[in-house]
Formats: C-alpha cells, structure tokens, sequence
C-alpha cells in the first residue's frame, strides 16, 4: 500500500508539474500582450470611467505641472530645439534651491540622503570647450556654510582619464 501511494503521488507530480509550468507561461505571455497591446486593447474596450478625487487638504496646491503647451509634437519638438540652442549659445547653467528645499539658515545638511543642492550644467560645441567651460565654472563658483565637493570635482575635470573620455566605471575608486 505504501509502494502504491508514493508511486501515484510521484505520478500526479509529473502531471503536474508540466501543466503548471505551462499555467504560468501562459499568464506571463498573455500579460505580456495585453501591455504590448494596451493601446489597441483601450480602443476596443474602452478605459472604463475614471474619476480623480482630491485628497482633503490638498486642494490649494498647484497640479498641473506638465500642461500642454503646445498643439502638435511637432511644435514641442520646434520649442524644444529652440531652447537647447539657447542654452547651447550661453553655455552654463546653474541649477541652484531657489528656497524650494526646506533649507534656511542654520539648517543642517544630512549626509545620509542624497544632498543635491544645485547642477552645474555645461553646453559647448565640442568636449574640449565644454570642459574648459567647467572647470572655469567650478573654479568660479561659491557656495558658502556648508562643505562641498568642488575641489574632487576639479580633480576629476583635469584628470587625463576623464578629459580624454577613457574611463568607466571604476574611474572613481581608483583615484
């Protein structure tokens, strides 16, 4: 009787098993479709009703950050195009809080998060000038109260390394 249970379970595993393997690859391919295929799937069927509800207390805030501004992709694109060869043509850009981030005077600088306070960001038309462009910049800019990066960053603009573009990810750790 023993012989016989452990003969039929092991049987029922081996029906089993296949089929739940095909169960499984089955569900993964038709999810797979129905992402691929959303588009076409929302068209047929329809989204459903939606409805967005305020949460109490939030009404006051600004929500549409990224309105439509322009009719076509066409026009996004033209605007867009025209903004980068602005900047291109001035070169530097800082990114700076602005007071957006919660920090006045005497506010302390974590170390255990990302403490991103500005971007210095560098247009050229070439690597070279670029890079001219930002040590310039790093060399020019001051940023008061709190320690900073900026001498590992003129380090790392005129390590031969990096101005050449031979480097990668172990760049850092082998200073």
């Amino acid at each position: 009787m023993e012989f016989r249970t452990r003969s039929s379970a092991r049987r029922l595993r081996q029906a089993l098993l296949p089929a739940m393997a095909l169960l499984a690859a089955l569900s993964l391919t038709v999810t797979a479709g129905m992402y691929g295929n959303a588009d076409t799937l929302d068209k047929l069927f329809g989204r459903g009703a939606r409805t967005v509800t305020a949460v109490g207390g939030t009404q006051h805030l600004d929500t549409a950050y990224y309105g439509q501004r322009y009719g076509s992709k066409q026009e996004s694109l033209a605007a867009a195009t025209a903004l980068s060869r602005q900047i291109s043509g001035e070169g530097i850009v800082l990114l700076k809080n602005d007071g957006l981030l919660p920090l006045g005077e005497g506010t302390a600088v974590s170390p255990y998060y990302d403490s991103l306070l500005g971007k210095l960001i560098v247009f050229a038309g070439t690597r070279e000038e670029a890079l001219r462009k930002l040590r310039a910049s790093l060399c020019e800019l001051v940023i008061d109260g709190i320690p900073t990066n900026l001498e590992e960053q003129l380090r790392i603009v005129e390590d031969e390394r990096f101005t050449s573009g031979n480097y990668d990810l172990t760049f850092m750790g082998n200073g």
